[in-house]
This record gives C-alpha cells, sequence and structure tokens, in this order.
C-alpha cells in the first residue's frame, strides 16, 4: 500500500503541477491542500522522519504517535492508494485490504486487555526477579566519607523501584536519597528521571579495610527485598 501511495501521489502531483502551469498556481494550491487528513499525515511524516535524522535515529518511534493519524491512514489505505492500480483492481484491493486491517484489529483487541493485565498488574512467581529491574552501584572514600552513587528502576512500569536499600557487609542497612537521573533517562519518559540513589557516610564509622556493598530493592512484583547482584567496594 505504501508503494501505491507513492505512485498515486506522484501522478497527483504530476496532475497539480500541470494545472499549476495552464492555469495558475492558486487553482493548483487549493486542489493541493483540499484533503486536510492526507495532508496532515504526509506533513507528519515529514515531520517524523526529518526529526529522525536529526537525532541519529536515537529516539526511538512509536506507535502512539500515529494514532491522530488513523482516520488519514484508513483513507490512503482504502481510498487513495488503490487508485493507483487499474479500476478492476482497484476494488478488489481495497476490499482485501479492509478484510486484512479488519481482522488484524479484532485479533489485537481480543488480546489487549489480557496483555495489559499480564504486562502491568500480574505477578509472575516463576519469572526470575532480575527481570524485573536494573540496578548498577558505585562506591569510594574522599575527604573521609564514603560516597556510594547508584540507579535501579523498575522495567515492566519504567519507573522508580518502590524501595532501595543499601547493606554494607551484610548487617549495616541504610535508606539511600533518591533524586533524578536523566542522563539514564530512557524513550523520553519522564518516570524514568527518578531513579538515582546516593548515600554519605563518614568513613569513621568503619574499621580500617575494605567494606562491601550491595542494593536490595522492592517492587510490585515481589513484597519481599530482592538482592540485586550488584555490589562494590570501598576501602578504609
Amino acid at each position: 500500500m505504501a508503494i501505491l501511495f507513492v505512485v498515486r501521489v506522484y501522478r497527483i502531483g504530476r496532475g497539480i503541477f500541470n494545472v499549476a502551469i495552464r492555469r495558475s498556481w492558486r487553482t493548483a494550491a487549493t486542489i493541493a491542500t483540499s484533503n486536510i487528513l492526507v495532508n496532515s499525515l504526509l506533513t507528519f511524516i515529514f515531520i517524523i522522519y526529518g526529526f529522525q535524522l536529526y537525532v541519529g535515529g536515537d529516539i526511538p518511534m512509536q506507535g502512539r504517535y500515529w494514532l491522530p493519524f488513523l482516520p488519514a491512514i484508513w483513507l490512503v489505505t482504502f481510498t487513495i492508494a488503490p487508485r493507483a492500480l487499474p479500476r478492476r483492481l482497484s476494488i478488489p484491493v481495497a476490499r482485501v485490504a479492509f478484510v486484512l486491517v479488519f481482522g488484524f484489529a479484532t485479533l489485537a483487541s481480543a488480546y489487549t486487555f489480557s496483555s495489559l493485565h499480564e504486562r502491568f498488574y500480574d505477578t509472575h512467581p516463576n519469572d526470575s526477579p532480575s527481570n524485573e529491574f536494573t540496578s548498577a552501584i558505585w562506591a569510594d572514600v574522599s575527604n573521609d566519607v564514603v560516597r556510594i552513587n547508584g540507579v535501579a528502576y523498575d522495567l515492566r512500569l519504567a519507573s522508580p523501584v518502590e524501595e532501595i536499600e543499601v547493606r554494607i557487609d551484610g548487617r549495616k542497612r541504610f535508606a539511600p536519597v533518591r533524586f533524578d537521573r536523566p542522563d539514564v533517562q530512557c524513550d523520553m519518559e519522564k518516570t524514568l528521571l527518578h531513579v538515582g540513589y546516593r548515600l554519605r557516610i563518614a568513613a569513621t564509622s568503619f574499621a580500617p579495610g575494605s567494606h562491601r556493598v550491595d542494593v536490595f530493592v522492592r517492587t510490585p512484583w515481589h513484597h519481599e527485598l530482592i538482592d540485586t547482584g550488584t555490589n562494590a567496594i570501598f576501602t578504609i
């Protein structure tokens, strides 16, 4: 359908150009801007792909970006694109396209609610907890202060984990301060900003030697604190 649409747009554009030459540019402009739905879709296509070229593809495109243009997409698929074919083929092609789109939409709708429930609300006791979050930690000592920094966020909800607990040597437990980390922001989601944590402790609180730092988190999918498996070492 995309190829047929391009062919149809080319033919229409050539016709509009001929109108501009033989009659007037005002008449050609009136014809070119008469279909608001299609013009809005074409404008958006140019904007979105121009933006992708500008950012180098760093921000992935998502289906929800196209939701406002569904009427235009349907109009193109069912009426405009098939007209690039001979009349005896355009109507059957439009009908086949309608059946395929309607069938796909029906099947997708049938699984929408169950998929959303499984993705965001259901618990998965058999899943490894490591599939639910991402965590990282760094620790060092500077000016007689132990500095612990890290990030932790829920992969399923694309949001900060519910709770973070830092354990040192498996005994001392601390609740770190949470803060924004725009550098790990993913897919332009503002919910991911508040995923950083930090902890500052006087070095005199620890005996000389090496000390291990472990991170435990709590997510909506598990009620108890989970060992993230990420750790760091600092030396006094």
